[in-house]
């Protein structure tokens, strides 16, 4: 993202210094803000077209047969998961799940400038299988989820937690 912003920033600038070129011996030479301004909408329809862009490729991945599914093309498709051997014990819930991610945030500072920050974070995922209406499909990585919502837990969550992370291995991520 940070990569994406950056490009997107340097088109700007260079649209800008494009449209400053073209105005000069015009009227609106002196005014520095057009040039800005136009470059800027530029960037704002370039970013627009690669939204769109994305969008028709979602759409797309959900309408492909998984015969014609490719090595790191993104793909969509919905139906029961379920465990092929053993579940797996959700460490704050204690439910049956399949695939569980979690977060921890903690407040940092204080007035308006209080934000949250990941303190841990974690993924669990045990061999599953989806059964769509287009057959099983077995999943190998960890998939990106849609219309997922946080599970409401109990009071007693906060203690499981706390058990599960005080005796949990966490490998640190490199930033």
């Amino acid at each position: 993202m940070k990569k994406g912003c950056l490009i997107l920033l340097l088109i700007w600038i260079v649209l800008s210094a494009l449209y400053y070129q073209v105005l000069q011996g015009t009227e609106l030479a002196d005014q520095i803000w057009v040039p800005i301004l136009y470059g800027l909408s530029g960037v704002l329809v370039i970013a627009n077209l690669q939204g769109l862009r994305m969008v028709f490729g979602m759409r797309s991945a959900a309408k492909r047969a998984p015969h014609e599914w490719k090595a790191g093309s993104l793909v969509g498709f919905s139906g029961r998961i379920q465990a092929v051997s053993k579940a797996l014990i959700a460490p704050f819930s204690g439910k049956e799940a399949v695939i569980i991610e979690y977060e921890i945030e903690r407040r940092v500072g204080s007035g308006k400038s209080t934000s949250m920050q990941n303190h841990f974070m974690g993924f669990l995922m045990t061999p599953c299988t989806v059964y769509s209406a287009r057959g099983p499909v077995r999943l190998i990585g960890f998939p990106l989820l849609a219309q997922i919502h946080p599970a409401s837990d109990d009071p007693y969550s906060y203690e499981k937690a706390a058990r599960y992370l005080a005796a949990a291995k966490f490998k640190e991520l490199q930033k």
